[in-house]
């Protein structure tokens, strides 16, 4: 069990080197924090995050990092479980908030960094609502870190397609840094965040070869 004054207390004393998020068994975060203490921000962070550990109340700070168990299913609200006539009969009602514990459990584990969980609850919401622009989006951004190119540029663009806005949060967003570095990149984004067919981009290229240019002239 994590005590919740013990992880205050290390992230006011070795916040800056992520002790405490080592110590809540969140090694991604426990990293991040190690490589930004050259810049000092994780400093600050830690004492931010010292001040919201005293703050939290005993069960929620339980709730949030000494749940322990592995889900089955993980993402799978209890209420999931329930009996196939009980959501029958609350069908609408039910998929929402099903959706938006899902949807809210993987944000938590994007947060933690963790992608794998982020990942499965992101998709399960999905199934649920496929059209969420802001869905579509978080797990792009998930594709994105686990270096997923394909996945990735099909969510963006389905999020997209969905309404997604504003669009300047694609080309900033630090989560979608990996996707920015692909060679496709300047090409999905100039077809208006479309994925070009196979091929497509090569004859573009060809066509407006120097060698194609100088056919033209000579026509």
């Amino acid at each position: 069990m994590k005590d919740k004054y013990l992880a205050a207390a290390f992230a006011f004393f070795f916040g800056t080197f992520g002790v405490h998020r080592f110590y809540l068994r969140q090694p991604g975060l426990g990293i991040l924090y190690v490589f930004l203490s050259r810049y000092k921000i994780s400093t600050i962070l830690g004492i931010v995050d010292g001040i919201i550990f005293l703050l939290m109340s005993k069960e929620a700070f339980d709730a949030r990092y000494n749940s322990g168990a592995k889900h089955p299913e993980p993402g799978l609200p209890e209420m999931v479980r329930r009996s196939g006539r009980t959501r029958k009969r609350h069908r609408e009602p039910s998929n929402s908030r099903e959706f938006q514990q899902l949807y809210k459990a993987g944000k938590r584990a994007l947060q933690d960094f963790q992608l794998s969980e982020a990942e499965a609850y992101f998709r399960k919401a999905r199934q649920l609502k496929p059209d969420d622009a802001r869905l579509l989006f978080d797990l792009a951004c998930v594709y994105s870190l686990e270096e997923k190119t394909a996945e990735a540029f099909s969510a963006l663009e389905d999020a997209v397609a969905a309404g997604f806005a504003p669009l300047t949060e694609i080309d900033s967003n630090p989560l979608l840094a990996f996707v920015r570095t692909q060679d496709e990149y300047p090409a999905f984004v100039k077809a208006g965040y479309k994925q070009l067919p196979a091929g497509t981009a090569e004859s573009e290229d060809t066509a407006s070869s120097p060698a194609n240019e100088n056919t033209r002239d000579t026509r």
